[in-house]
């Protein structure tokens, strides 16, 4: 919601943007940088939105064909809770599924409370092998990079650091290449080993 109404004013009040901008900063090529920045993120910003669509979108067509397999009443309810519940970084699918084996089994049909817990095991692999290079792809970012934000996120920032890791580390990667940090730190990591080998 944050990137499709930031982006949303940055297109709408791009000219006043500037505009104050070229009154209040003097660099031109530093008002140029930030200018491009921003257009960058907000692209990456809505690439990222459509990752994460992509992801609901086949979250909810795995949970749809389960649960028609286990026959689950209202199989297309169920499964569009699961993909609505999965995107939230604290429940996931298990906060879904566990509850439908929980009501097969009590019921008596042991093949669909097992088909639901099959589901769950199969659905969450899926995504963890899906998800970082989605993701990467729509942030222009490695998998294993998108892997390690998550990872570096989650123990940050719990749960929710899953969606907000990547996003940090997008912004900061746009930074640091706009500005030319990257090349600042090279050049003098470079300097510092050729002082120490030599």
């Amino acid at each position: 919601i944050v990137a499709i109404m930031s982006g949303y004013y940055f297109i709408v009040d791009s000219r006043r943007l500037y505009v104050f901008m070229r009154r209040n900063v003097v660099s031109k090529q530093f008002r140029e940088k930030t200018v491009r920045l921003v257009d960058s993120l907000s692209t990456t910003l809505f690439h990222v939105i459509g990752g994460y669509v992509l992801l609901f979108v086949l979250t909810f067509a795995m949970a749809l064909v389960g649960l028609i397999l286990i026959r689950m009443p209202y199989p297309v309810v169920f499964a569009l809770i699961a993909a609505i519940v999965d995107l939230l970084p604290v429940l996931g699918l298990a906060a879904t599924l566990i509850p439908i084996a929980i009501y097969q089994f009590a019921i008596g049909h042991i093949l669909g409370g097992l088909g639901a817990l099959i589901l769950l095991g199969v659905m969450t692999t899926v995504r963890r092998v899906i998800e970082p290079p989605i993701l990467g792809v729509a942030m222009h970012l490695h998998p294993m990079a998108t892997l390690a934000s998550m990872i570096i996120g989650v123990a940050v920032y719990g749960l929710a650091g899953i969606l907000i890791g990547p996003v940090i580390l997008v912004i900061a990667k746009e930074v640091i290449t706009l500005y030319g940090i990257d090349e600042k730190l090279r050049s003098f990591f470079g300097d510092l080993l050729n002082r120490v080998i030599t």
